[in-house]
């Protein structure tokens, strides 16, 4: 039996493409489970081992705000080692599984830094937050996570620079601890984000390009390849409203930038700017505008995309629920052996055609049908062989109506049918017409040659000028049914007078 439990749960959940699906963090319950789901975590475990010292690198060889000389203008990068191992993991695992090592990979380097402990609780959630990014995009678009095609492609090179702009609010805790002016900040801030982003482009797309499928192909035994509807909007309104705080905190931050730069400058004493300033002005005033131009149409096209998985979930989701509807009313209205109307949607359906007899002045037949000794079937052969008798005739009864008649299972091994706009004679020939077919019709017994024949006893009536509830004309069908009985059965009996069966 369908519960409706199972289906407001199964209704509000959507099935993800296998690329598009996460495995849930329960280290515990999958060290428990054994086989795959364990060595899953053993790999993470490994790599956590690897990954959260990784960092210390950077700060060993220097490799905060490298200058890169372009010309008249320089840029900065900066080599991050854990972002290259966490990006992959965020994508292809979850959010916790590459937040985790990425939060104590840079508690490690604030550490090796001398960083106030205070400050490294906090500073150590900027990649994280960078993560998060790239966790609420795949978790609410349909992009595929293999960059195999140019609208992936297109869309990581997206979530990257927001993600790597995410992330840099780290580089602003790290002046402020430091008491570092901006000359220093600015390289330190702009090699964050832009070295995070390069990195991400040029190292860690091809990994996801070439080793993407076969890695979620091993994988695909540990997810969890349903996305619960509430779930799916909340994250989608989280990615926008972290995109939208991401970009007034860059913008911000280029414009407190160049604000500083300017008011350093002792204009009264005739000072003249350093090289240095000068570059770094004119930078942290155009790059926000670049930047913003960037993040805008990266903003417009992630959301575009997220709300077209939205609608495209509420599609599928109201395709559900108008499937799980069609198996409640089939549940309700439907007799589970014959598949005909069971007793109580019979009564709904002759209640509308009498009353439309009454509105039109029409015609309205019934007829009533009963298996001819029933129960010696059943106790002969069995149950089983009994329902197979009640569907087999079920079958023969409804291909011998009219289209527009209808058909139902009274109870037990008796049926009824509703003939609208049939008069007495014509309700008569429909009848017979039922009685042969099921007197010819032959039940084959499993496992045996042997044939089985059953007949039926027929009883008719049409509605009566006299007849106050559509009732009445069931009770005088009922009643010819059992004259029909009682005259030998196998049988065709009316029940009322004819000259008084038209309104």
């Amino acid at each position: 039996m369908l519960e409706t439990s199972d289906i407001s749960d199964e209704s509000s959940r959507i099935n993800l493409p296998l690329g598009n699906t996460f495995i849930r963090f329960s280290p515990l319950t999958m060290w428990r489970a054994g086989s795959k789901p364990r060595a899953v975590l053993l790999l993470w475990l490994a790599l956590c081992v690897i990954i959260i010292p990784s960092g210390i690198l950077t700060r060993v060889f220097e490799w905060t705000g490298i200058a890169v000389d372009l010309g008249t203008t320089s840029i900065y990068l900066t080599i991050y080692i854990p972002m290259l191992f966490c990006v992959p993991l965020v994508v292809w695992f979850g959010f916790l599984w590459a937040a985790i090592p990425a939060y104590f990979s840079t508690f490690c380097v604030a550490l090796f830094g001398g960083m106030p402990i205070e400050w490294i609780v906090v500073f150590a959630f900027s990649n994280p937050i960078g993560l998060a990014m790239y966790a609420m995009f795949y978790r609410t678009t349909p992009i595929s996570k293999d960059l195999n095609n140019l609208e992936s492609l297109v869309g990581f090179f997206m979530i990257a620079l927001v993600a790597s702009l995410a992330g840099s609010i780290g580089a602003f805790i790290w002046a402020l601890t430091n008491n570092v002016g901006l000359n220093v900040a600015y390289p330190v801030w702009l090699g964050w984000w832009f070295g995070g982003w390069l990195q991400s482009c040029l190292i860690v797309a091809p990994i996801l390009y070439f080793f993407g499928p076969a890695v979620q192909r091993q994988l695909a035994e540990v997810k969890n390849s349903s996305l619960k509807l509430n779930n799916a909007k909340g994250s989608i309104i989280a990615m926008i409203s972290g995109f939208i705080i991401v970009v007034l905190c860059f913008v911000g931050a280029g414009r407190y930038i160049s604000l500083q730069q300017m008011a350093s400058i002792d204009w009264a004493s005739g000072q003249t700017m350093s090289l240095m300033q000068a570059q770094n002005t004119v930078d942290s005033l155009s790059y926000p505008l670049f930047i913003l131009l960037a993040v805008i149409l990266a903003l417009s096209y992630l959301g575009y995309r997220a709300m077209i998985s939205w609608y495209d979930t509420i599609k599928g989701v109201n395709q559900k629920l108008s499937e799980k509807n069609k198996q409640l009313i089939n549940l309700v209205s439907l007799d589970p052996l014959s598949g005909l109307y069971n007793r109580r949607k019979v009564f709904e359906q002759l209640e509308c055609e009498y009353n439309r007899s009454l509105r039109s002045q029409g015609t309205l037949s019934i007829i009533m049908v009963d298996v001819d000794k029933f129960k010696r079937v059943n106790d002969t052969y069995g149950h089983l062989v009994g329902d197979t008798v009640i569907k087999a005739i079920a079958d023969t009864i409804q291909v011998t109506l009219r289209d527009y008649d209808t058909l139902g299972r009274f109870g037990g091994e008796e049926f009824i049918a509703i003939l609208p706009s049939t008069s007495c004679q014509q309700a008569q020939i429909i009848a017979e017409r039922v009685r042969a077919a099921v007197s010819k019709l032959e039940v084959v017994l499993d496992n045996t040659s042997q044939v089985l024949q059953v007949t039926v006893s027929l009883g008719v009536a049409t509605l009566a000028s006299t007849d106050s509830k559509a009732e009445s004309i069931i009770d005088r069908a009922d009643k010819a049914l059992l004259q029909a009985k009682e005259n030998g059965r196998n049988q065709v009996v009316f029940g009322g007078d004819q000259t008084n069966s038209t309104l």
